[in-house]
């Protein structure tokens, strides 16, 4: 429970190389030095979803990531590159020690501005080739190896964005 990983996902593959009754094993002839996991990220806090955020209506908390969600009404919150900035600045707590991200005080930010920028990313653009989408989505991976200014960078540029310090918040 006191270590930095607890909470995190992680994975365990057995293969089995050898024939199951007259059926040869996919991997008899050796494992393939590539493989995909294909999964959905951490919960995000969106402050629209935040009732004691101004202009915000909810249940989530900046401040308990138990009330965080991924997705919402059946819509994915956690591909919003807005709200997974926010999510790395708010830092993701097992136990209450900081697992994933920076763990600052929810003090230091513009709660309400995230919000503006999440909605902006939702919104709907049409496609050349005809329907919609929203304007901008992310997914990534990153370690605590990663420098943090270097996540931000990404996450800011997957909504081509800049963080700006208003008067002393975030």
């Amino acid at each position: 429970a006191a270590q930095r990983m607890t909470g995190c996902t992680t994975m365990k593959v057995r293969v089995k190389r050898s024939a199951n009754g007259s059926t040869n094993s996919p991997f008899s002839s050796g494992i393939g030095g590539s493989w995909s996991v294909i999964g959905k990220g951490m919960p995000v806090y969106d402050p629209a979803r935040d009732s004691t955020v101004a202009g915000g209506s909810g249940p989530q908390r900046a401040n308990d990531c138990s009330t965080w969600a991924y997705a919402v009404s059946g819509v994915d919150r956690g591909n919003n590159p807005a709200l997974q900035l926010l999510a790395y600045l708010l830092g993701w707590r097992v136990n209450g020690v900081v697992s994933v991200g920076l763990g600052l005080d929810p003090a230091l930010l513009d709660l309400p501005s995230f919000a503006i920028a999440a909605a902006i990313c939702d919104e709907s653009v049409a496609l050349a080739a005809g329907g919609s989408h929203r304007r901008y989505e992310g997914g990534g991976a990153y370690s605590d190896a990663d420098d943090p200014n270097a996540v931000m960078d990404q996450l800011l540029a997957a909504m081509n964005a800049e963080l700006v310090d208003d008067g002393g918040g975030i």
